[in-house]
C-alpha cells in the first residue's frame, strides 16, 4: 500500500471525482447533501488519483461514530484498500474516544457484509425498507434492495 494518501476533506473542497465514488456508495445525492456538513471526511490517493472515501459522522449515542460512506473506486477492489480504509475509521475513533464504531449497509451486499464481518463488525438490527425511500430502484446481485443491515463493532 505504498504511495498512498488520506486526506480530511471539507465539504467545500469535494469535487466530481469525490462525488462520484460518494454516490457509488450512497446513491442518493440529497442524503448525502444532509449528513456530509456534520461528517469527517477523507479522500484516499494513489499516485495522485482519488481512490477511495471514507465518511464518519458521530451517532446520536454519544458513544458511538458511524461509517456513513466507504467507497473504493472499481479498478481498485478486491485489493485491500477498503479493509484499510476500515482501518483508518477504527483507528480515528479510537483516538477520538468512541465505544463502538457503526456501520449500515443493504441486505444484498453480500461482499460488504463479508468484508465486515471479517473486520469484527457483527451484525445489530435491520432497518426494514430503508432502501425504497430512495428515488430510484435498488438493484444489487440481481435482487431488489428493500433493507439496510446495521452492524457494530466494540473498539
Amino acid at each position: 500500500m505504498n504511495k498512498l494518501k488520506l486526506q480530511s476533506l471539507s465539504v467545500s473542497q469535494l469535487n466530481d471525482c469525490h462525488y462520484e465514488l460518494l454516490l457509488e456508495a450512497d446513491p442518493s445525492i440529497e442524503l448525502l447533501q444532509a449528513y456530509l456538513p456534520d461528517s469527517t471526511i477523507f479522500a484516499l490517493s494513489k499516485e495522485k488519483q482519488v481512490i477511495g472515501m471514507l465518511v464518519l459522522c458521530p451517532c446520536k449515542e454519544k458513544s458511538e461514530i458511524e461509517i456513513k460512506t466507504i467507497s473504493v473506486s472499481k479498478a481498485y477492489r478486491r485489493q485491500g484498500f477498503g479493509f484499510y480504509l476500515l482501518e483508518e475509521a477504527e483507528s480515528f475513533a479510537k483516538k477520538h474516544q468512541f465505544t463502538y464504531l457503526v456501520i449500515g449497509t443493504g441486505s444484498t451486499s453480500f461482499h460488504q457484509l463479508y468484508m465486515y464481518q471479517k473486520f469484527g463488525f457483527r451484525m445489530d438490527y435491520i432497518v426494514k425498507d430503508f432502501f425504497l425511500k430512495y428515488k430510484e430502484e435498488l438493484i444489487e446481485n440481481q435482487l431488489k434492495l428493500y433493507d439496510m443491515v446495521i452492524l457494530r463493532k466494540k473498539l
